[in-house]
């Protein structure tokens, strides 16, 4: 990776250049946040090339206005198989043929790693939606990420996701399977007449 950092008002380090498709990292020290301006082109929806195998990439999202994550994947999960932002992921769930998360958008000026399968193609393109498309529901679900996940490493994290996923598979197999105790017959009432 490449990384710069602002000392003494300019910026020093390897990052010389601003790559739209690429995702970066800022880090800052103002509790109130802080803004960084960048001038360029809008991007026209890119096709990004990921990384070889299953290693999750950091990508922009290139649109100027937000879309539903349904939709922006509808017809991906063949290739996607997760996508993480910041403390929140959606994930493809094969059993159900649903995708499964806590991202509701996808935002611009927002960067996500994005894990696809190792033998699809390395060649990615966000499905750009309209106000009309009709796309599936997400079903939610909230991860929950580790407190030092930033530190982790993102692999770690997506594995760390995938195992809540899994134990989620396990309670709901678990609660179908579990059979209702048998009521015991109510006594019938007799009636006599006289």
């Amino acid at each position: 990776g490449e990384i710069s950092s602002l000392q003494n008002g300019q910026w020093v380090g390897s990052l010389t250049i601003i790559d739209p498709k690429s995702g970066y990292w800022v880090q800052q020290d103002n509790p109130q946040g802080a803004s960084i301006s960048i001038t360029g082109s809008p991007l026209v929806n890119p096709i990004y090339n990921l990384r070889d195998g299953a290693q999750p990439t950091l990508i922009s999202y290139p649109f100027t206005s937000t879309q539903d994550v349904a939709c922006s994947l509808y017809g991906l999960e063949n290739k996607i198989t997760a996508v993480i932002g910041e403390g929140k992921a959606v994930m493809w769930r094969e059993d159900l043929g649903v995708w499964v998360g806590s991202i509701d958008l996808f935002e611009p000026g927002k960067g996500y790693w994005v894990k696809h399968r190792p033998e699809a193609s390395t060649n990615f393109q966000w499905n750009q939606c309209s106000v009309t498309t009709s796309s599936p529901q997400i079903e939610q679900f909230n991860f929950i990420f580790p407190d030092d996940w930033m530190n982790m490493g993102i692999p770690a994290v997506i594995e760390d996701l995938e195992n809540q996923l899994v134990r989620k598979r396990s309670n709901i197999k678990m609660k179908k399977v579990r059979k209702r105790p048998k009521r015991k017959p109510k006594p019938k009432s007799k009636v006599v007449k006289k």
